[in-house]
């Protein structure tokens, strides 16, 4: 069963939607983006050093 988590800042500035899935938070790419004030490709390129190095499994 997903589950939508919404997360407020305390200044009311922030807010962030999660879909939690058996105990699992996922986020897209974009909304990541988001929540860390960077761009799409940042992100892209984070993940793909993380694929890289093993870190992440592609199944993931």
């Amino acid at each position: 069963m997903t589950q939508l988590i919404l997360y407020t800042s305390e200044d009311g500035q922030a807010q962030v939607q999660l879909r939690a899935d058996r105990g699992t938070v996922w986020l897209t790419q974009r909304e990541m983006a988001e929540l860390f004030k960077v761009s799409t490709d940042n992100i892209g390129l984070h993940l793909k050093h993380l694929y890289a190095d093993s870190e992440l499994a592609w199944q993931a």
